[in-house]
């Protein structure tokens, strides 16, 4: 009897994109806390480099990380507005991270 082999170069892989919170010693992955909202870095180049003084990372190796996030628990409950659904909190334009326990 034959078995069957199956072709190594055809396996269906999931791409998953797992998230992790920028701030130094914040330990929050997307993996882990579910729970969080984890809010991509801004475009814009000024407030992007304004959170990562907050945040404290400052060094040549976060500089070359191409996707950063911010998770939840360095906001505070103004910095985000209802949704027309009401079912989610969006981060307001301008939101700056304030909380680092």
């Amino acid at each position: 009897m034959a078995t069957l082999h199956q072709d190594p170069c055809k396996k269906n892989k999931t791409k998953t994109s797992h998230k992790i919170c920028a701030a130094a010693m914040c330990n929050n992955r997307s993996e882990n806390r579910p729970d969080l909202t984890y809010h991509k870095f801004p475009s814009d180049p000024e407030t992007s480099r304004r959170w990562e003084i907050l945040m404290r990372r400052g060094d040549q190796k976060f500089k070359s990380v191409e996707n950063k996030y911010c998770c939840s628990e360095h906001f505070v409950p103004s910095d985000y507005r209802i949704s027309l659904t009401g079912h989610r909190k969006d981060l307001k334009t301008g939101a700056i991270p304030s909380v680092f326990p």
